[in-house]
């Protein structure tokens, strides 16, 4: 019931196409085993939207993130770069010239999207 194979020479066409077959499937299973993990940039990013969320202002600056947020954002450059993943995934818009937050004017601030 097997399949018999019995040819003696592979043509380079069919081994190219062969070779296109198992490199699309490899291709594949690595993009499945890595939408299987979880990015801990993208959680903490979600760590901080859900806190933003939840505050009254629809405007927040770099300094809220780092002295106020999740405590796993603690400095500048942290806060930024998840301030940059939440804008370039839609949740953050960053307010051009920056903006007065709590009485404050701050050069980097963002409007939060809700919902």
């Amino acid at each position: 019931m097997g399949l018999r194979i019995s040819a003696t020479a592979v043509a380079e066409a069919e081994l190219c196409d062969a070779i296109k077959i198992v490199q699309y499937h490899a291709a594949e299973a690595l993009r499945l085993v890595g939408a299987g993990r979880n990015d801990p940039h993208l959680a903490l990013a979600q760590k901080v939207l859900d806190w933003a969320q939840t505050l009254s202002n629809d405007v927040i600056s770099l300094t809220d993130i780092y002295q106020m947020g999740p405590q796993a954002v603690r400095n500048a450059s942290i806060a930024r770069a998840t301030a940059k993943i939440l804008e370039d995934h839609g949740w953050f818009i960053r307010v051009q010239r920056g903006a007065v937050v709590g009485g404050v004017h701050r050069r980097e601030a963002w409007r939060v999207v809700r919902g």
